[in-house]
């Protein structure tokens, strides 16, 4: 299947998912590329949550900082 094939495939098959997740908007479709059930821990935005400021930065973030402030040492 071609790029862009897929790509309005899926588009079309949220667009439904979107429909059954919230059959009384009338706009349903709009949220149809941000259908995230929860903004738990494990699905939401690593900022967003209450933590320390060192806390909030990504893996690679973290693994950046580690490697800068390791080649300061050497």
């Amino acid at each position: 299947m071609a790029r862009r094939a897929l790509r309005r495939f899926h588009s079309r098959r949220m667009k439904a998912k979107a429909k059954r997740v919230y059959p009384d908007w009338p706009k349903s479709y709009k949220v149809a590329d941000y259908l995230a059930c929860c903004s738990c821990y494990c699905c939401g935005n690593i900022r967003r949550r209450p933590m320390k400021a060192s806390e909030k930065l990504t893996r690679q973030e973290q693994l950046a900082l580690l490697r800068y402030h390791e080649g300061l040492n050497e």
